[in-house]
């Protein structure tokens, strides 16, 4: 509950397009992608079929995966392999140019 603001300097990551990054300023484990030049989505990574804490891959096709019963999502947190079950849940996010951060709501 709440806003987190982050900074993006603080995840060499989120400096190039594409870039995924676990946001470690959050209470709960949570993903963020730069998918444009200020442009930024946010996911929970708390899966939603089981509860356990999805992880990232380091794949590009398939970035995260829950351990507890191989749920896979793209990009775009939609569930597409593993166990079947609904997308991540996505967080609202600002981006903030002048101070080179996102709040995540």
């Amino acid at each position: 509950s709440g806003t987190v603001i982050v900074p993006v300097g603080n995840h060499a990551a989120l400096a190039s397009v594409g870039g995924i990054a676990l946001v470690t300023e959050a209470s709960a484990p949570i993903a963020l992608e730069r998918t444009g030049a200020s442009t930024f989505v946010a996911y929970s990574l708390i899966c939603p079929h089981a509860g356990g804490t999805v992880f990232l891959t380091g794949n590009t096709s398939v970035p995260f995966q829950c351990p507890v019963h191989g749920a896979q999502f793209n990009a775009a947190g939609s569930s597409v392999g593993g166990q079947q079950t609904s997308s991540l849940h996505r967080y609202a996010t600002t981006y903030d140019a002048a101070t080179n951060s996102f709040t995540i709501s």
